[in-house]
């Protein structure tokens, strides 16, 4: 039996020492009150849960599936359910893994290679990460890649001293041959 021992606005105490997070529109639905066996409803009240804080993490801040994920898992211990809601999510377009990359990609002066590993960091799978490539306008690595030689240029290094220090920033040689040559 799982006996409702104390109940605030957003906690629900139960007999067995659970603690769950619960908005007032979880205690309005499923008619939680002190005293009342959720046995029946648990699994019920325990996803709602889930759901909506998994709803306030991506409010807060854009999400991949395996950041949810991890931030969930700290607050709850059910991961069959946390995967759940996560898949249903997912489903409803949530979460969006090449979305993220997509952005992620547009908004961070990278070379591909380090977008690459900065988000295989956040789980994002490599296949998701180069379908959002192939999203992504073709020209932004050597538009990104062009500035910074002319940043290098302006600094009065020399050719081999620039090269270094853009493979050291994940840009393909072949690459940085290609843009110099032009910029000539």
């Amino acid at each position: 039996m799982l006996i409702i021992q104390n109940l605030t606005k957003n906690k629900l105490y139960l007999q067995n020492d659970e603690i769950i997070d619960v908005s007032p529109d979880i205690i309005h639905e499923y008619g939680l009150k002190i005293g009342k066996d959720i046995s029946n409803i648990y699994i019920d009240v325990l996803k709602a849960s889930i759901k909506h804080k998994a709803l306030f993490y991506i409010y807060l801040k854009a999400r991949t599936k395996y950041e949810l994920i991890c931030k969930l898992k700290a607050k709850y211990k059910q991961v069959e359910y946390i995967e759940e809601v996560v898949e249903e999510l997912e489903k409803l377009g949530y979460i969006d893994d090449v979305d993220y990359a997509l952005s992620y990609i547009m908004t961070h002066s990278n070379s591909k290679q380090k977008n690459i590993f900065k988000l295989m960091q956040k789980g994002i799978s490599r296949s998701n990460i180069e379908r959002a490539y192939e999203d992504a306008p073709n020209e932004i690595e050597d538009d990104l890649l062009e500035k910074e030689i002319k940043k290098l240029q302006n600094k009065n290094l020399e050719l081999a001293q620039i090269i270094v220090k853009l493979t050291r920033k994940g840009y393909a040689y072949s690459k940085i041959k290609k843009i110099i040559e032009i910029i000539k």
